[in-house]
């Protein structure tokens, strides 16, 4: 058995070689749910060892922090979800326990997500930054997370892509969006609603359908806020995160006319 998983493992290393960085991600997430919630978030494929230890290595590459780091962090994965939520950077903790919102912010995070009608295992969760770094600034957080995100969009194909936190707001909006001085957008007006794609799609890399964005608050503001504050942000991010499920209802809707 280990035999046949090192021989699996090599031809998968042969594999980087072979494909640009959006087919490889096709090759080795060939299966649908390489992760399942129940309280904890457990790895059940050996798929997801090769995710971390071949794709996001490759992706890893040309990262100014490559030689800093030796944990990162893995996204919750379907690879048929119709909804990907990006969230802040990897948190020291999260990176410790290797596993995605496994800290304060990502158990409130995924508190509200299963309160929504959509099943949370229909969701593509994945942070801005693969690893941690302490106080990581725009312009090196755009440097190292776009070129990723450009390729685990072009891979899962969402319809919808939700943003937690403003880092990942502005990143995505630098991306996809023709806004000058967009390092100077503030989250209070660009959450509540969706936004459309507004780049020509030829231009961005890997993708070849419109998306629909939406931004929201950071569980963190919620964490670290009391009284009547703490309640009046926790219907801020509950607001938000209602959308995903009347936009998931109409695309259902639209499939099945």
């Amino acid at each position: 058995m280990v035999q046949l998983i090192e021989r699996k493992v090599k031809q998968k290393e042969k594999l980087v070689r072979r494909y640009k960085m959006s087919e490889l991600v096709e090759v080795l997430l060939g299966e649908k749910t390489l992760v399942k919630i129940n309280n904890d978030l457990k790895e059940i494929n050996s798929i997801n060892k090769l995710y971390k230890d071949i794709l996001l290595n490759e992706a890893c590459d040309n990262c100014e922090f490559k030689n800093n780091h030796t944990k990162k962090i893995l996204p919750i994965i379907n690879s048929s979800a119709d909804v990907m939520i990006i969230t802040e950077n990897a948190s020291q903790s999260e990176i410790n326990a290797e596993q995605l919102l496994s800290d304060p912010k990502g158990k409130t995070l995924l508190g509200f997500l299963g309160k929504l009608d959509t099943d949370i295992k229909d969701i593509y969760i994945t942070p801005i930054t693969k690893c941690y770094s302490k106080e990581i600034q725009f312009n090196t957080a755009l440097r190292c997370a776009s070129k990723y995100i450009l390729n685990e969009v072009a891979f899962i194909k969402p319809k919808l892509i939700v943003t937690i936190g403003e880092l990942p707001m502005k990143i995505i909006k630098s991306i996809y969006f023709d806004i000058p001085n967009h390092q100077d957008l503030k989250l209070a007006t660009e959450r509540k609603e969706i936004h459309k794609l507004t780049k020509d799609i030829s231009t961005i890399e890997g993708l070849d359908m419109p998306i629909n964005f939406v931004h929201t608050i950071s569980p963190k503001n919620i964490l670290n806020a009391n009284g009547e504050m703490q309640s009046k942000l926790k219907k801020v991010l509950w607001h938000d995160l209602k959308i995903i499920d009347k936009f998931k209802a109409a695309l259902d809707k639209e499939k099945s006319a």
